[in-house]
């Protein structure tokens, strides 16, 4: 043997000597760490407990999961119990596993606070709304959850959820008639439409009317197969591209468009992001969407002075992009309503785009934002000391609450009675309560019929975003790594997610896991 194999040799013993020894001290540094930061109660467990109390397997684990799951749901539960009333908010959403999951949450009033909480994932294959509907009273009875007690829902706009006869909505109302349906406040302003796609595809059936491709791909992060896919599809597509952009920059109508949709959209920005919080209420959602309803018919009064301000705001940006404003060519009969108008862009503009689209949105919001049997109970926010004035009408506020008859304490007189001394005390007081949660601080025992209404108004849902929410949990819960997880499991870890703010203790899990499992264990391992 050479002497630089030999060198070479001694050099490899020495360096794997090293790497031992180093490997030694991390072990050393770990333990110290792990002892440190108290998994050494762990440490002990697994080393010095028996055989068949260690509580790793899988079927523990699930259980334990399940056990913490129970502790979460129950306390939840006793507090809707607690608070009596109720509402339910539904939602569907596809997991990674291609599973349609449903989403059942629940809104009520605990300690003084509206509560939005979600309760259970079900996996549905028939998404008819009888199914629904039978599915979520089936969940509602084995919560134990009175449905006599139920007093809203809160759906999209979907068919099966929100149709007249056949939805869930028809469906529960036929059980429970005071259980009001309420279209999610949040869908109600998703009122634009995708022009740009359907300029692509108008385009693409003009240019390639054999393509089987009606949009394009997005380019992948991780697949690279993905990426060449899309950007083949880039290239045969390319035409159809070009004449996209080349008609976008050139039209004029797209640059007005734009400008009426930043400037009546920015009004309704704030409601957007009200709607978000699950504290809004639901005469408070509508006291806002009128505010807003009546600003955009004073724009629609002094639509030439508003107008005048989106236009020039509008030549700006043209003049940036060098494109010259102007009325687009008229044909020579006066077939459409555009033909008869003035040679003047801004006129035209203000005529076929400004109006008409302000008057969609007037009308839309009318439309969208209150739902089928409110107008029966719309008088009792009038309840609400900070609608409630000297000239308003007692009686109507009793024809409203004569709807919810059989959840007041006392008669009809009684709540006259009441609604007179409430009206009056709220007179005199300057720092007046503007929503329903605020005036049931003040609704003393001198009040049962009128705290009883204002429970209801609170529990009344306006979205469905607490429902939404919950999918970004799924999401982050059951990945494509973990696509096989049950569904008991799921359920239990998006609990353990989403309600980290209930505390459970070790006790409470325990007791639950020697009730689940009344055989002989050793739980002081546990």
């Amino acid at each position: 043997m050479s002497y630089f194999s030999k060198k070479t040799r001694s050099n490899e013993f020495q360096d794997r000597s090293e790497a031992e020894h180093s490997e030694v001290n991390n072990e050393e540094n770990v333990s110290s760490t792990s002892t440190n930061s108290g998994d050494d109660v762990l440490k002990n467990h697994l080393q010095y407990c028996p055989k068949n109390a260690s509580f790793i397997s899988k079927t523990t684990q699930n259980d334990l999961i399940d056990c913490c799951a129970s502790v979460i749901l129950h306390k939840i539960v006793n507090a809707i119990k607690e608070s009596k009333y109720f509402s339910i908010l539904v939602d569907e959403t596809f997991n990674i596993s291609t599973s349609e999951q449903l989403v059942l949450c629940i809104r009520y009033v605990f300690h003084d606070k509206v509560q939005e909480d979600f309760l259970k994932l079900v996996i549905v294959e028939n998404t008819s709304g009888l199914n629904l509907s039978k599915i979520i009273l089936h969940q509602l009875d084995d919560l134990d959850l009175n449905i006599k007690y139920l007093r809203g829902q809160g759906y999209d706009g979907g068919a099966n959820m929100s149709g007249k006869y056949q939805s869930i909505q028809a469906q529960i109302l036929k059980i429970q008639h005071l259980a009001l349906y309420t279209h999610c406040a949040s869908h109600c302003l998703n009122l634009t439409s995708p022009k740009r796609m359907l300029l692509l595809k108008t385009t693409l059936m003009k240019v390639l009317p054999n393509s089987k491709s009606f949009r394009l791909k997005s380019v992948c992060e991780t697949r690279w197969i993905e990426r060449h896919d899309a950007i083949l599809q880039f290239l045969e597509l390319y035409d159809v591209i070009i004449n996209c952009l080349d008609e976008l920059v050139n039209s004029n109508e797209e640059i007005a468009l734009t400008s009426i949709l930043a400037e009546l959209f920015s009004i309704t920005l704030p409601l957007s992001k009200q709607l978000q919080n699950q504290n809004v209420e639901y005469f408070q959602s509508l006291k806002m969407v009128k505010t807003i309803k009546d600003e955009f018919e004073n724009k629609r009064k002094n639509d030439i002075q508003s107008f005048n301000l989106i236009y020039t705001k509008s030549l700006t940006s043209a003049d940036i992009h060098k494109i010259e404003v102007k009325k687009p060519r008229t044909c020579s009969k006066q077939i459409n309503r555009e033909n008869i108008l003035a040679n003047d862009p801004k006129e035209y503009f203000r005529l076929t785009l400004y109006l008409p689209f302000l008057g969609y949105l007037i009308s839309d919001i009318k439309n969208r934002f209150v739902g089928h049997g409110h107008e029966m109970i719309m008088y009792l926010q009038y309840l609400i000391p900070f609608f409630l004035h000297e000239d308003t009408d007692i009686e109507k506020i009793i024809e409203s609450a004569k709807f919810y008859i059989d959840d007041l304490i006392g008669s009809i007189e009684e709540v006259r009675g009441e609604v007179t001394l409430w009206k009056q005390f709220w007179k005199s007081q300057l720092d007046k309560p503007k929503t329903a949660i605020e005036a049931l601080t003040h609704a003393s025992e001198f009040y049962p019929n009128i705290k009883e209404l204002l429970k209801i108004i609170c529990v009344i849902p306006v979205t469905t975003c607490t429902a939404e929410r919950t999918f970004s949990s799924l999401r982050r819960t059951k990945t494509y790594l973990r696509s096989t997880i049950g569904e008991d499991r799921l359920n239990g870890l998006m609990l353990l997610n989403i309600h980290r703010n209930i505390k459970i203790t070790p006790e409470e899990v325990i007791e639950e896991f020697s009730k689940k499992h009344p055989r002989k264990l050793q739980l002081q391992y546990m």
